[in-house]
C-alpha cells in the first residue's frame, strides 16, 4: 500500500515542531488539518533534541507512540520509523496499541481476553431496563474505563461526559448497572476484560519510562488508559497528544481535570491546527452536516470548507442493486484512478452484509474484475502489501488517508439508528462515525444504496453537496 510520509510542514506545524519545552502539546484540529503528521515531525525533532541530551549512548533515547486502533499502528510504525531512522540505535522506538502496550507490559496472554461475563451482564440489563445490548455493553466499558475501582460510586451522581442524554440512565439503572458489574467481575474467573488493562496497568510498579510520548487519537482512548500512559513520562514530561472530539467514536469523554493535568502543574498547552490539508471544498462541505446539532467541546473542530483550498468534483450518491453499485465502483477505478500513485478504500459499518467473504459479495467481485485488494480491519501490517486498494471498517479507518474512498451498500440495515434526535448517543455516535469516515478522502467520495433502503443518515446531508446517480 502506498503510504504518503510527512512532507514538509506548514508554517503553523513548524511552530508545533519546533518546540522543546518540557510539558502536555495537545494538538487539535480538524480531520486533514495535519495533526498526526505534525506529531510524527515533532517525533524526530524531540529525538535529535534527547539524542543530543543525553549524549548519545546506545538505546539512550526511548520513545513510545500510542493509539487505539491497529490500522493507525500499522501506519504510524511505517512513518515514524523513517523519521528517527537515521538516528540508528540510539532511539528506541516502540509504537504500538494501547492495548497489545498494556499486554506486553503485564506479561497477559490475548488468550485470556474474554468478554462474556460482561456481555452476560449486559444481557440481564435489557431485561431489566431495556435499551438494547450494545449500548449497555458500552455503558459498562465506558464505566470501566472511567473510574477508578474504588471511585465506580460516583457513577452515580455524574455526568454522563460523552455518553449523550438519550436513552435516559436514571439512578435506579445506574445503582443496578454497578450490582450487575460486580457480579460480572466475580464471575469471570481467570479472565481478563479489555478495560481490566488500565485498571491493572496503574497499579504496575512503573519501572522503565520514556523520554517523549505520542498520542494518537486520544479522544478514543478511556480515562483509565490515558492516566496509565502519563505515569510512563519522564519527569519533566514531554508528551503530544494528538485529537478532535467531533470525530470520537467511541464511548469515551474525559476532562483534562479528570486525568490530573492542568496548565499549572503539567504545562498544559492547547494548540490547533486550522487549515484543512488532505479534503476538498466539496468533501468538506459534504461532511459538515453531519455534525450540525451535534454538541462539541473545546477539544472538538467541526469540518470546515471555509479552511479549505483545493477545489474537486462534487460528491456523488449511487441509488441501485449492489451489484450495480459494485460494478460503477470497478468502471470507475478502472477508468480514473492510477494505481501506481493514488489509493483507494472501500469502507463499511462493522457487520455490512455486503462485505463477507461468499461469492456474490466486494471483494471477490472486485477480484474478478482483475482489482488486487489488502484487508486492513484490525491489521496493523496491511501497509506492506502491493494493492492500492483497500477495503475494512469505518472504524478502522480513523487516522488514515485515501485519494477515494466509497461507501457501498450503505443501507437501513447496516446503518439503522435513526437520526432525528440529536441527543441520542447511538445517533451522535453513527454521525461521527460517518463524518470522520468522509474525511479520510483527498479527492473524491462515493456512497451507494438501495434505493428501497436509503438510510435516514443521508437525509441529513445538503443535497447541494453532492449529486444523485441512478444505476
Amino acid at each position: 500500500m502506498l503510504i504518503r510520509l510527512p512532507g514538509r510542514p506548514t508554517q503553523e506545524q513548524m511552530v508545533l515542531i519546533t518546540r522543546t519545552v518540557p510539558g502536555v502539546d495537545v494538538i487539535r484540529g480538524a480531520a486533514g488539518s495535519g495533526k498526526t503528521t505534525t506529531a510524527i515531525l515533532r517525533l524526530r525533532q524531540l529525538a535529535s533534541y534527547f539524542a543530543a541530551v543525553n549524549g548519545g549512548g546506545a538505546n539512550s533515547v526511548r520513545l513510545l507512540v500510542l493509539a487505539y486502533n491497529r490500522s493507525l499502528v500499522g501506519y504510524l510504525e511505517h512513518a515514524c520509523r523513517a523519521e528517527v531512522q537515521d538516528f540508528g540505535d540510539i532511539v528506541d522506538l516502540t509504537v504500538d496499541t494501547f492495548a497489545h502496550w498494556s499486554m506486553n507490559l503485564l506479561g497477559i496472554d490475548p488468550q485470556r481476553l474474554d468478554q462474556s461475563a460482561l456481555t452476560a451482564a449486559a444481557a440481564r440489563l435489557v431485561n431489566q431496563y431495556g435499551h438494547d445490548h450494545r449500548f449497555w455493553l458500552n455503558e459498562l466499558q465506558y464505566v470501566l474505563g472511567r473510574f477508578h475501582t474504588d471511585q465506580r460510586q460516583t457513577y452515580i451522581e455524574a455526568p454522563r461526559n460523552g455518553r449523550g442524554n438519550t436513552p435516559l440512565v436514571n439512578r435506579t439503572m445506574r445503582e443496578g448497572l454497578l450490582r450487575e458489574l460486580a457480579a460480572a467481575e466475580a464471575a469471570k474467573n481467570n479472565t481478563v476484560w479489555w478495560g481490566d488493562l488500565a485498571i491493572r496497568l496503574l497499579s504496575l510498579p512503573v519501572e522503565d519510562k520514556y523520554d517523549a510520548i505520542v498520542i494518537d487519537e486520544a479522544q478514543d482512548l478511556s480515562a483509565n488508559a490515558m492516566r496509565a500512559i502519563l505515569q510512563y513520562a519522564k519527569d519533566p514530561a514531554f508528551i503530544t497528544m494528538v485529537l478532535d472530539s467531533a470525530q470520537r467514536i467511541y464511548s469515551h469523554r474525559y476532562s483534562w481535570s479528570e486525568l490530573g493535568l492542568t496548565q499549572a502543574n503539567s504545562r498544559l498547552r492547547f494548540n490547533r491546527l486550522r487549515t484543512n490539508h488532505r479534503n476538498t471544498h466539496e468533501i468538506a462541505a459534504f461532511a459538515a452536516p453531519l455534525l450540525n446539532g451535534i454538541p462539541i467541546d473545546d477539544d472538538a473542530t467541526p469540518p470546515d470548507p471555509s479552511s479549505v483550498t483545493e477545489h474537486g468534483p462534487l460528491p456523488k450518491v449511487l441509488i441501485g442493486h449492489f451489484s450495480a453499485q459494485a460494478q460503477f465502483a470497478a468502471n470507475f477505478i478502472q477508468r480514473n484512478v492510477d494505481l501506481e500513485r493514488e489509493t483507494v478504500a472501500f469502507l463499511h459499518p462493522l457487520g455490512g452484509r455486503w462485505f463477507n467473504r461468499d461469492a456474490n459479495s466486494l471483494v471477490p467481485f472486485l477480484r474478478r474484475q482483475g482489482l488486487e485488494l489488502t484487508l486492513f480491519q484490525g491489521e496493523r501490517d496491511w501497509t506492506d502489501g502491493d494493492s492500492n486498494i483497500a477495503v475494512g471498517t469505518l472504524h478502522s479507518a480513523k487516522g488514515l488517508e485515501f485519494d477515494y474512498v466509497f461507501f457501498l451498500g450503505f443501507d437501513t440495515d447496516t446503518v439503522p439508528h435513526a437520526a432525528d434526535d440529536p441527543n441520542d448517543d447511538r445517533a451522535q455516535e453513527l454521525r461521527r462515525l460517518v463524518a470522520m469516515a468522509i474525511g479520510r478522502a483527498r479527492k473524491q467520495v462515493i456512497f451507494g444504496c438501495r434505493p428501497e433502503a436509503r438510510p435516514r443518515i443521508l437525509d441529513l446531508l445538503d443535497p447541494q453537496t453532492y449529486e444523485v446517480a441512478a444505476l
